[in-house]
């Protein structure tokens, strides 16, 4: 892996992070209130859902940024052969 495909993941990963807690959160509020309890969801309409149904927004929404920041980040490993770093191997 090179340095700019590192630098790309870590200008990215506050977007994974803030998914990742958002899921551990609602996990936290499903285990100690219950399936029923209300979790703040982002919605046009009424802006909360039953913990387990924020559980897998939340899940979802982590899983794919994550897979979304790691192929984006394989674009960065892709430079023209000009402007190409010899100290990234």
């Amino acid at each position: 892996m090179t340095r700019r495909r590192l630098l790309w993941l870590a200008a990215m990963s506050p977007f994974v992070l803030a998914s990742g807690g958002a899921a551990v959160y609602a996990l936290v509020v499903l285990l100690t209130q219950g399936p029923d309890a209300e979790v703040w969801v982002p919605s046009r309409g009424d802006a909360s859902a039953a913990s387990w149904i924020a559980l897998i927004i939340y899940s979802v929404l982590t899983a794919l940024t994550a897979s979304m920041v790691w192929s984006l980040s394989a674009g960065a490993d892709r430079a023209p052969d000009d402007a190409a770093d010899p100290r990234d191997g």
